[in-house]
């Protein structure tokens, strides 16, 4: 049974719908330093579509995040906090790796 997002678990941090396409990782990675006329030039393609692409982008991290919220309230909920931490990790790590710069730290 595949879960909505109302009810998410880890996997669906790993689900299409929330994954960067390689198009949309490199327009993401390209357009931190440079404008979009210079990242349509480079990759010959029209500046509509970099915006195109960077919407697209921040539309999935956007959900990724709204995941990983969900997933970080139902584990206090259930007063499991290792679980609480990995599963934060586990985020953290899904967005670095699609090249969002995150800062990680535990308080207690």
């Amino acid at each position: 049974m595949t879960r909505r997002v109302a009810h998410p678990d880890s996997s669906e941090l790993q689900h299409e719908r929330v994954l960067l396409s390689n198009k949309e990782l490199e327009v993401i990675q390209r357009t931190r330093n440079n404008s979009y006329d210079t990242v349509a030039d480079n990759l010959g393609i029209e500046e509509t579509t970099v915006g195109t692409y960077r919407y697209r982008a921040n539309k999935k991290l956007d959900q990724q995040v709204k995941i990983a919220r969900q997933l970080l309230r139902e584990q206090e909920a259930d007063q499991r906090e290792e679980g609480l931490i990995e599963i934060a990790r586990e985020a953290v790590e899904c967005l670095r790796n699609r090249g969002v710069e995150v800062d990680f730290e535990v308080q207690r």
